[in-house]
């Protein structure tokens, strides 16, 4: 439905039709997650050329409009307190020699990391829970259950608590009034911000964690840190900026409009997949946040015969298949949108899982793909093999007859003059022609197949390419049940 909403208002601006989209994701969705959006805008008639994190949007935004010293990459940290969670990336800025007298930035996601449950939200409910503690300490209220119980009560307190907090972000006391609040009692007092900082403490606490974590991922200190742009609505909290001044010990820049940035820098990632648009080139690496396995194994499994077995049937050891096989496909190191292109040998349908290891060497399970037809394929491909051998044959033989004619008829023409004066020759008998061995084809060898596997921008797994020679596999994707995170 959201999607058919946007779809409907793009069109509307734009006076046509609009089919292809760029989404702007946080960063710590799942795998999962991000094949929901997918999903969610396929079915509203979306193409999703890329699902981009927000902070590298901004990023993207970020290098159009600031000056980048050719000689001088610059580290930025981005620090993005939206309203229910918090997100950090720390990003190096530089120019790429595109020729030798045109460069372009470069721009080069160091780290994530972030905090799922600290954002502006949070600080709503630290407010409705002073309001409802000093409800329910009223001499009117005493005897009487807790405010928290009302539904109708409690969604009050949560809707003023917003125009509060931004009251105690302007200034340092707030007035509140809550007329008729629960049996025509109303609520009146004066809120400090220093009585909302102090029962905000846990919050405030968790604020530079996210940064530590991005800092420990890139490798990088805070030396290393040139500057720090600031995101979302929840730095307008001044206890917020006041613990990352202290924290980073640097100036806090606002220079990016936070919703209009990660627009923008969407839209601009969406026209440089089009080549009706000519926008400037900047240059985008983002590296995987986890390593990829994959395991490749038989649909069926009584069909994955050991080595020992095929040695045991008689199978020479060049023509012996490993039918279960472990490869580690991405690497942290690698880039997102890279493709790994694998070739094996293989004569059974097989299954390929990619699996997600977390840094204590976990596997855990992503996606699966079936190559169903592969039997067919591979006996069609030998076919074509196979044709393809005897035309070849048939033209070695056939080039192999013209080169006897053009030369029988040279010497004939050579010979042609000195007939006459060779009359008296005595003539030597015909000379019998050998019957010529016959060479046996040489063995068809097996192909091979051959996948391609990308990791894509979006932040999935797809394969882009399968086939046996000419011959393109079947790719079925078996999607898992997929599990909303619970956090």
């Amino acid at each position: 439905m959201l999607f058919a909403y946007v779809k409907m208002l793009a069109e509307k601006q734009a006076e046509g039709s609009v089919r292809d989209c760029v989404i702007t994701i946080p960063s710590w969705f799942t795998y999962d997650q991000r094949l929901m959006i997918k999903d969610s805008a396929e079915l509203a008639n979306l193409k999703v050329l890329q699902l981009v994190h927000e902070n590298t949007a901004a990023a993207t935004m970020f290098a159009i409009d600031q000056k980048i010293e050719p000689e001088q990459p610059m580290n930025v940290l981005f620090y993005n307190m939206g309203g229910m969670d918090t997100e950090v990336s720390i990003v190096r800025f530089s120019m790429f020699n595109v020729t030798e007298k045109k460069s372009s930035p470069y721009v080069e996601i160091l780290s994530e990391a972030y905090d799922k449950v600290l954002g502006g939200k949070d600080l709503d409910i630290v407010i409705t829970n002073i309001l409802a503690d000093k409800f329910n300490a009223m001499k009117e209220r005493e005897g009487k259950p807790d405010v928290r119980e009302n539904v109708r009560a409690i969604k009050r307190l949560l809707k003023d608590s917003q125009k509060i907090k931004e009251i105690l972000s302007a200034n340092k006391a707030a007035s509140v009034k809550v007329p008729e609040l629960q049996d025509y009692v109303t609520l009146q007092f004066n809120l400090p911000r220093e009585d909302f900082e102090a029962a905000g403490a846990s919050f405030f606490e968790r604020v530079t964690k996210p940064i530590d974590e991005a800092l420990e991922k890139a490798g990088l200190t805070l030396d290393d840190i040139d500057q720090v742009e600031l995101l979302g609505g929840g730095i307008r909290v001044p206890k917020v900026a006041e613990i990352l001044e202290e924290a980073l010990k640097k100036d806090l820049s606002v220079h990016l409009n936070g919703d209009e940035a990660m627009c923008f820098g969407s839209a601009f990632m969406a026209s440089n997949s089009s080549s009706l648009f000519k926008v400037k080139q900047v240059f985008l690496t983002q590296h995987p946040a986890y390593d990829v396995h994959m395991k490749i194994s038989p649909i069926n499994a009584e069909d994955g015969l050991t080595e020992e077995e095929q040695t045991a049937e008689g199978i020479e050891e060049a023509d012996i298949i490993k039918y279960t096989q472990d490869l580690k496909l991405f690497n942290q190191t690698d880039y997102i949108g890279k493709s790994k292109g694998l070739s094996i040998n293989y004569d059974k349908d097989m299954k390929l899982e990619l699996f997600k290891a977390d840094q204590e060497g976990e596997l855990e399970l992503l996606d699966t793909f079936l190559l169903d037809n592969l039997k067919d394929q591979l006996a069609a491909e030998i076919d074509s093999l196979k044709r393809e051998q005897e035309r070849e044959k048939k033209k070695a033989a056939k080039d192999k007859a013209d080169k006897e004619k053009a030369e029988k008829e040279k010497k004939e023409k050579a010979d042609g003059d000195s007939e006459e004066s060779e009359e008296d020759t005595k003539e030597e008998p015909p000379k019998v022609a050998e019957p010529e061995e016959e060479t046996a084809d040489e063995p068809i060898a097996r192909p091979k197949i051959k996948i391609s596997v990308e990791f894509s921008r979006s932040g999935y797994m797809q394969i882009s390419k399968a086939a046996v020679g000419s011959h393109t596999l079947n790719v079925e994707h078996v999607r898992k049940d997929c599990q909303l995170d619970t956090d």
